[in-house]
């Protein structure tokens, strides 16, 4: 058991479906950190974040920018935030490790890490009502695995498809 997710996470959903997630969640840190009005346009909060790490950084984020900063750099995390968040901000690597995450995006990708984002996010609420989504579904011509077709799909298709 790894202790990338928040506690409780990996017993409540099936492996496959956690696939790819620290990638995607880390996504849409860079995007944040890169530009944090981006909060000010996307319908996010904490508990979109199923990650140690994801949930930590957003937080960081999201309670800079209510406090009105623009942008977010080192100065910034070490004199608006506490010391138990500085500690672990600094754990996490300091700024390094975000620039290292923001280095790996595109910004021109970002429409799509958000959309990602959500997606996996209806996948997990899906989850959550009962619908086993690794079940194969007969479709007119073969089974289909809805996991699989959804992690192909936009998070607007998802939520069409049920």
């Amino acid at each position: 058991m790894s202790d990338a997710f928040i506690m409780g996470v990996e017993k409540r959903y099936p492996k496959e479906i956690l696939e790819n997630r620290e990638l995607c969640e880390g996504n849409i840190i860079a995007i944040i950190y890169k530009d944090v009005l981006v909060l000010d346009e996307i319908d996010l909060k904490s508990s979109s974040f199923i990650t140690q790490d994801g949930r930590f950084y957003y937080e960081i984020a999201s309670n800079i920018r209510k406090k009105g900063f623009n942008v977010i750099d080192e100065v910034t995390i070490l004199s608006e935030c506490g010391e138990v968040v500085v500690n672990g901000y600094e754990a996490r690597g300091g700024w390094d490790n975000i620039q290292e995450i923001m280095d790996l995006i595109n910004d021109k990708n970002s429409d799509t890490y958000i959309d990602n984002l959500y997606r996996d996010n209806i996948i997990l609420s899906l989850h959550d009502l009962g619908i086993d989504l690794l079940k194969p579904v007969k479709d007119d011509k073969q089974d289909v695995i809805p996991l699989k077709l959804f992690r192909k799909i936009d998070s607007e298709s998802v939520l069409e498809l049920y």
